[in-house]
């Protein structure tokens, strides 16, 4: 539980003080200074953490280098590597014991390595490195930049036709961040793409005027230096209950163009009117009849 524990605190510590000095390709390097006790011959610097370029899918060597303090003030026995990943606690399997190597009469090199099948799931996560020996620890922490594939995520990738405007929204991910692409009809109008892109995610919004689609599919596409992926959307038309001014234009322009329809909407409008003509002109007699006799009294 402690373990745990002072893991959490430790990736929220070093999410907080990062500081980039440095890296390879597709690897960057955040080093967190993390000394827990005052300075000693034993541990006499920061542990350097190596990680070569990542891709999904292979199997990755990790190498956490130590330099200690040789003739026996920090002997392999007392000196202890311990490896932990945000998210996942301390690693326990696929490390190999430490080697030593002798720099100096005075410095040694204590090396540990970690084997990670690497995934798309461990980009972005950052991986410690603990090395503690003789009551006193150091840390150091980088975050992992793993390449793959670009993958669209049909999930939260939609296509909507509403009032006659077709909008439909591609969401991707991949490291390195990829594009998307958009297959329109053939004698499409004029259309607006809109890209928005985070830490993680692509998104790309395409708007375009199409009251009635003849294809119900629509697809996209999206591609980075790793591969590329593809998704056919589906169109989904919105209806509204609202009558619109094109919908009663509509429906006039059918009436007139049928001649017998026109008469009986045209007789019918004018009985209508007969009746309501009747009616008011009835009103206005008993109006006035009323008035006299209230004169006359």
């Amino acid at each position: 539980m402690f373990t745990l524990i002072w893991t959490s605190l430790l990736c929220l510590a070093a999410g907080a003080s990062e500081e980039y000095t440095g890296t390879t390709q597709n690897t960057t390097l955040l080093t967190t200074n993390a000394s827990l006790a005052a300075p000693n011959p034993c541990l006499n610097q920061t542990p350097t953490l190596t990680i070569p370029p990542l891709a999904e899918g292979q199997p990755t060597n990790l190498t956490c280098t130590a330099a200690a303090g040789g003739g026996g003030l920090c002997s392999e026995s007392q000196l202890k590597f311990t490896w932990m990943l945000c998210g996942a606690g301390v690693i326990t399997e696929n490390i190999t014991d430490p080697t030593v190597n002798n720099v100096t009469n005075s410095i040694q090199d204590h090396i540990s390595t970690l084997t990670l099948n690497i995934s798309a799931d461990h980009h972005n996560k950052k991986i410690t490195c603990r090395v503690t020996c003789a009551g006193h620890t150091k840390d150091v922490t980088q975050k992992l930049k793993v390449k793959y594939s670009a993958l669209i995520l049909n999930n939260r990738s939609t296509c909507k036709v509403q009032s006659g405007v077709m909008t439909c929204v591609c969401v991707s991910e991949g490291f390195p961040l990829p594009t998307i692409e958009w297959t329109l009809f053939e004698d499409s109008p004029m259309y607006t793409i809109m890209t928005n892109v985070s830490e993680k995610y692509v998104y790309s919004t395409m708007t375009v005027s199409h009251k009635d689609p003849q294809n119900k599919m629509v697809q996209c596409v999206s591609k980075n230096t790793v591969g590329e992926g593809n998704a056919t959307l589906t169109i989904l038309e919105i209806t509204t209950n609202k009558t619109s001014h094109l919908d009663v234009f509509k429906l006039l322009n059918e009436v007139l163009e049928r001649p017998l329809l026109f008469v009986i909407v045209l007789g019918t409008g004018i009985l209508i009117g007969i009746l309501l003509s009747a009616i008011i002109a009835c009103l206005a007699v008993k109006c006035l009849r009323k008035k006299k006799l209230q004169k006359s009294g």
